[in-house]
C-alpha cells in the first residue's frame, strides 16, 4: 500500500507539473495553485478517512512506533555510545521510551512538514522542468524559464501573519497550549516561501559575484542544506531591505 501511494502522488504531481508547463501558466501561479491544491485534498482524504472509519490516528501511531521497538531501541543505543550530554540528547532519550509523547510530537508536526515538502517537491521539479524545456525549446520566446522561480515575491501584508504567528508561537501556551501548535506550524508553512524569495536573492548575489561552475553548484547545496532557516530570514528582511538594490544587473544570468 505505502509503494502504491507513493506512485499515486508521484503521478499526481507529474500531471500538475505537466499540465502548467504545456498550457504556459505562469510559473508562481501554476505553483500556489497546484500545491494549494494538492494540500487541500490530501487535507480532506485524511480527516474523510479519520472521521468514516472512526480512526484514531494517534492510537494508529502509537501502534506502529510500538511495532518498531527494535528500532528504537538500536536508535536509543546509538545515542548513549555517542556520548552525548546535550539537553537535546537527554530529550530524545526520554522521548524514546514514551511512544505517546512520539505520537504527539508527530501529530503537532506533520501538517507544517507536509505542507513544507509538498510545495518544496513541486518547486525544485518544476524549476527543472522549466530549465530542460528552455533548453530543448530555446527558439520559443513564449515559454517561461526557471528563473521566472527565482523572483518570487512575498506580499509585504504577510507580514502580519507573521507577527500573528510569532506571538502565538512564544506567548500561546499561557492561554492555550494549542495555539504554541498553530503559531509553530504557521510560521514554518510561512516559512517556507520567504525561503523561496530568500533563496532567489542568494542566487541573484551568486550572479552578481559572477561564481559559477562545480564551486556554485557545490555552495547551493551546502547551503540550503546547513542555512535553510537563514535564507528564509533574509527573504523576510527582504521586505524591509531590497537586497537586489544592491547587486548590479547582469546580462548573462549564472545557471544553477
Amino acid at each position: 500500500p505505502s509503494v502504491f501511494m507513493i506512485y499515486t502522488l508521484s503521478l499526481v504531481v507529474s500531471i500538475a507539473l505537466a499540465e502548467i508547463i504545456l498550457r504556459k501558466v505562469k510559473p508562481l501561479k501554476g505553483l500556489l495553485i497546484s500545491g494549494g491544491i494538492f494540500v487541500l485534498l490530501a487535507g480532506l482524504g485524511i480527516v474523510y478517512t479519520t472521521q468514516v472509519n472512526k480512526v484514531n490516528l494517534k492510537d494508529v501511531l502509537v501502534t506502529q512506533i510500538e511495532s518498531s521497538k527494535e528500532l528504537l531501541e538500536a536508535q536509543k543505543k546509538s545515542i548513549e555510545a555517542s556520548g552525548a550530554e546535550s539537553k537535546e540528547a537527554f530529550e530524545a532519550l526520554a522521548l524514546l521510551d514514551q511512544p505517546e509523547l512520539i505520537a504527539e510530537q508527530v501529530i503537532r508536526e506533520a501538517p507544517s512538514v507536509f505542507f513544507m515538502t509538498t510545495f518544496i517537491v513541486l518547486w525544485v521539479n518544476l524549476f527543472l522542468l522549466l530549465k530542460f524545456n528552455r533548453i530543448v525549446r530555446k527558439l520559443d520566446k513564449k515559454n517561461f524559464g526557471e528563473f521566472e522561480l527565482l523572483k518570487i515575491k512575498v506580499p509585504e501584508h504577510f507580514i502580519w501573519l507573521v507577527i500573528i504567528s510569532l506571538v502565538a508561537a512564544v506567548w500561546g501556551d499561557q492561554v492555550n497550549p494549542l495555539y504554541s501548535v498553530i503559531g509553530i506550524n504557521l510560521l514554518k508553512c510561512l516559512g517556507i516561501f520567504y525561503f523561496f524569495q530568500g533563496f532567489g536573492i542568494y542566487m541573484a548575489f551568486l550572479d552578481y559575484v559572477k561564481l559559477g561552475g562545480f564551486i556554485r553548484t557545490a555552495l547551493v547545496i551546502l547551503t540550503v542544506f546547513t542555512a535553510s532557516q537563514v535564507i528564509a530570514v533574509i527573504g523576510l528582511f527582504d521586505m524591509f531591505v531590497n537586497f537586489r538594490r544592491f547587486f548590479k544587473k547582469n546580462k548573462n544570468q549564472g545557471e544553477l
